[in-house]
């Protein structure tokens, strides 16, 4: 008998597992399809000005891309071996609009778009008896039925679900400005003016005070913890209206915000840059996977779910180069499914390489440390599905691009290659 497999989702990471089940999934015994809530791919890169609720659909906003974003990876480091869409004279950061662009051009070549059903909302999952049953609702009659699928790849993305300050947040809804969480940021021009503090150490803290102290914000401070390694070694230009903080809140009242030192700042809006929660609100609890590390989920090689090897995740890795990764991480799923899953350990080998990996994490000192530790994972990905997609050229590349991120300067004209083998 036939087996179905529901990917869920047609952003990067659905759209590279339909591509890997296309070029090498056994078509005999499997048959696949893909529900995608929107009636466009690409996922979260599809720009919406909505907060909230997608005026569109009804349902929660799935997209968090905010306008003059870019990649903080270069475009040689995130295309495909085989793919051709960017040029040698385009900037290294490719826009978001750019990145999209990308992913409807793959899924047109290789005609993916046959393989999905558009306006198809998963609203809940679960496991039933050895098959999966999906609720579904079709986004445009508001019908809801049921389908039952032997395999489930989730593939929608762990960039969804806020995660707000903590231990901050009780006390930063004191607030009476704007308090928003970064999903919500759209346009850092509406900013002109204002005084804007940005909580949050990492990317996109970074990213989003930086846009804004070059939009005009009268001031932008960014608040982040001591440990915050990203703002330790960026290079930007500080000054007297553009600066970090570490100092611990203490209070809030209206809209002045006191920090440990005595220090007290006005605010006109405060935007949570805090990252998001590795969640899935559609699964089932007894198929959720824990979240141990906030960059790798508690999966058997970040894909597998350990009790119930027939739900594997796709992009549920928060690691750089996503295309590669997403790319390699399909077709290791197509070769489990090929292989009928006989190369999986036993549950208690599969929890002991996870305990491993959270090991070696906790090691992790330095942004050459990571960067190795993803790339490792790279190479193992390669090693075991058999498709090439980085090598050392890569790593090398990354490690300028980080540079010339963390440098703070406009890199609208930075242009770099990947050499030659």
């Amino acid at each position: 008998m036939v087996k179905r497999i529901l990917i869920i989702g047609t952003g990067c990471s659905g759209l590279h597992t339909l591509l890997a089940f296309k070029q090498s999934l056994n078509s005999e015994e499997y048959k696949y399809v893909a529900y995608e809530r929107s009636d466009v791919v690409g996922g979260l890169w599809n720009y919406s000005e909505d907060v909230g609720i997608d005026s569109y659909d009804g349902f929660p906003v799935h997209s968090a891309m905010y306008k003059q974003l870019k990649t903080n990876s270069a475009r040689c480091t995130i295309e495909l071996p085989f793919t051709d869409f960017y040029k040698k004279d385009e900037p290294t950061f490719t826009t978001y609009e750019r990145f999209c662009q990308s992913l409807n051009q793959l899924a047109d070549e290789y005609d993916l778009k046959n393989f999905i059903e558009f306006r198809h909302y998963v609203k809940h999952l679960v496991k039933f008896e050895n098959r999966f049953k999906v609720e579904v609702i079709n986004t445009e009659t508001k019908e809801t039925f049921e389908e039952f699928f032997d395999y489930v790849v989730v593939a929608s993305g762990r960039f969804n679900v806020p995660k707000w300050p903590e231990p901050d947040h009780d006390l930063l809804k004191k607030f009476e400005g704007k308090y928003i969480h970064s999903k919500d940021f759209k346009d850092p021009a509406l900013y002109k003016g204002k005084k804007v503090l940005c909580i949050g150490g990492s990317f996109s803290g970074l990213d989003i005070s930086l846009l804004l102290s070059k939009n005009g914000a009268e001031k932008t401070i960014l608040y982040c913890k001591p440990t915050a390694l990203l703002v330790q070694l960026c290079k930007f230009k500080w000054n007297d209206s553009f600066y970090y903080i570490q100092d611990p809140i203490t209070n809030v009242e209206k809209n002045v915000v006191t920090f440990e030192s005595g220090k007290a700042e006005e605010f006109d809006v405060i935007i949570a840059c805090t990252g998001y929660k590795c969640e899935f609100p559609f699964l089932s609890p007894d198929l959720h996977p824990d979240s141990k590390l906030p960059f790798f989920p508690h999966l058997y090689d970040g894909i597998v779910s350990i009790n119930n090897p027939q739900l594997m995740f796709v992009g549920a890795v928060a690691y750089f180069l996503v295309k590669m990764m997403t790319y390699t991480q399909g077709h290791y799923v197509t070769m489990l499914l090929n292989s009928h899953f006989e190369s999986l350990p036993t549950n208690e080998e599969m929890e002991n390489s996870l305990t491993e990996l959270y090991n070696k994490a906790a090691l992790l000192r330095t942004i050459d440390d990571v960067t190795q530790f993803q790339f490792d994972y790279y190479y193992y990905l390669q090693d075991h599905c058999g498709r090439k997609c980085l090598d050392n050229r890569h790593l090398t590349i990354l490690q300028d691009v980080v540079a010339a991120v963390m440098s703070g300067d406009d890199l609208g004209n930075f242009t770099i290659n990947l050499p030659e083998e």
